[in-house]
Parts: structure tokens; sequence; C-alpha cells
């Protein structure tokens, strides 16, 4: 069987076919199988690869950027802030374009005014406004505005579009129809897909969501718009939902979604949630990794 590098463009032409004729997936330069594959129909072209950023980065401009070598491992903080900011900013545009469809579609003024209203992040859907969906097509949401301790999202069918995670976020592109995915590509039919849970530690969990929303409140303060103040307040609730695990004395989690409930003025939210939230937290992650030092 022909074999490719980590990421390849395979049109249907060139694609092998098994004895009886069937399309066969290809094998990576090393002989394994990609973990994932994009299937456009339209270009009649499926695009493999061996993980969910390379995927990303076909359908998301700028998803790593050219000025940032990602082979570099003193880059990786800075290259996950990046991705986790395009994939914020690609999920609102997927949520719109999801309420665009089922307008396209034919779907009923009532729904399309729900799905229209679930697009405004300034003010997330919840619970309170609306209890339950369940029209066929399913309500998107962005997940990191919801979760323990924070307001909660209308139940039924509910799809959360999970930006921290890379992988995570492909399933759910998936999972509302916006792409076609492939996984574990040992044939062109999808097999099961395999969840593994892992335990991380807080200093793992707590680290890359903290430095994207001090980035996230940085740009705010030097740019107060809409965009960055639907960005800051999607990561801090991110932030607050995995404190919520993880409790720190001199952290106020519900003076802090008071602030992301209440404050509009976008340099009063930013100078707030750096206040209340990034700098105390900054502060805790210090002072424990001074004790591991001694």
């Amino acid at each position: 069987m022909t074999t490719y590098p980590e990421t390849y463009v395979l049109p249907d032409a060139t694609q092998d076919h098994d004895h009886a004729g069937a399309l066969v997936a290809p094998l990576t330069s090393t002989g394994h199988h990609f973990t994932y594959a994009l299937r456009h129909d339209s270009r009649q072209v499926t695009i493999y690869a061996t993980n969910a950023h390379a995927i990303l980065a076909t359908l998301i401009d700028h998803y790593d950027p050219r000025d940032l070598d990602a082979t570099d491992p003193t880059n990786d903080r800075q290259l996950e802030l990046t991705r986790i900011d395009q994939r914020s900013r690609h999920a609102y545009h997927a949520t719109i374009n999801h309420a665009a469809q089922a307008i396209l579609r034919g779907a009923p003024d009532d729904v399309v005014a729900v799905l229209q209203r679930s697009t405004d992040y300034t003010r997330p859907l919840t619970h309170t406004e609306l209890a339950e969906w369940t029209h066929e097509i399913p309500l998107v949401l962005i997940g990191s505005f919801y979760g323990p301790g924070q307001a909660q999202p209308p139940t039924g069918n509910v799809v959360m579009l999970r930006t921290d995670d890379a992988d995570d976020y492909l399933h759910d592109l998936a999972q509302i129809g916006a792409i076609h995915l492939i996984e574990h590509c040992s044939a062109i039919t999808p097999p099961v897909r395999v969840m593994v849970d892992i335990d991380p530690s807080p200093t793992t969990t707590l680290q890359p969501r903290l430095d994207a929303l001090d980035q996230a409140t940085r740009a705010l303060k030097a740019t107060p718009n809409d965009t960055n103040t639907t960005i800051v307040r999607e990561r801090a609730a991110a932030l607050v939902a995995v404190l919520q695990n993880y409790p720190i004395e001199g952290i106020d989690l519900a003076s802090v979604q008071q602030s992301l409930d209440q404050i509009e003025e976008p340099t009063v939210l930013a100078r707030t949630i750096n206040r209340d939230l990034v700098q105390p937290l900054r502060a805790e992650i210090a002072a424990g990794e001074g004790q591991e030092d001694s």
C-alpha cells in the first residue's frame, strides 16, 4: 500500500482500492493509519492527518502562525494560546453558519429565532430563558460559557463546541454536520470512537487557560470591542469552571461570575477579571511552583 507524510491531500482519482474495488485509506510514511480524515465531497478529495491540529489548520486561516516555529518546544505555550484563540473565533462563526444553514433549509421562524439568539455571546442562552430544546436541528452553544457554578444551558438536543481542546472541537464540528470527519482511518467508513479520560494536574489544567485569559484581557484593554469582550467572557468562564475542582483561597468564584454576568463596559470587565482572577491565580501557581523547587 502507498504511504504518505503526516498530512496529505489525496484526490479520489489517485486513492488506493482493495481487491473488490472499494476505496482503502492510505498509511503514513511510518506505516501507521492516519488518526483523522476530512472529507471534501465537492472537491472529491480527502485530507488525511495524524492529529486534530493538522485538520483544523486546513479549516481555520492562521491556525498556526507563520512567524512561529511549531517544531520549537519553547514556542509550545504561545502556539497553544494562538490555537485556542483561533478555535474560539472559528466557533463563533460556526454557530452563525449553523443558524444560516437552518434558514436555508426552511426551518420555522420560531426555530430560527432561537438559533440566532444563541449566537449572542454577550448574553449566553441559559436554562432560565429556554429550559429545553427539542427540535431536530441541534442548538449549538460554545461550551466554555457553561459548567459547575455557572449558568446552565438548555437541555435536550444541544451540542457544545468545546474550544479548549483541539480533538474535542473537531468532533463537535462533525457532530453538528459542519464537517465530514473520519476517525482512526483503517477504512473509509469511520469505526467506533474510543474515549480516554485523563486526569491532569491542576497546574497543567489551569496554566494554559490562565495564559489564554491573560492574553485576552490585555487585548481587550488595548482594543475594547465586542469580539475581544466575547473572548474574555468565554475564557474566564472556562477557567471558572475548572476552578470548581481546585478551590483557591482568595478567589471568589461567585464574585467573578457576577462580574462576567453584569459588567458590560469592556475595559472595566478586563480590569476586574485581571484583578479578581488572573493575578491571584498567577500568584497561587507561582507560590506552588516555589514550594516544589524548595
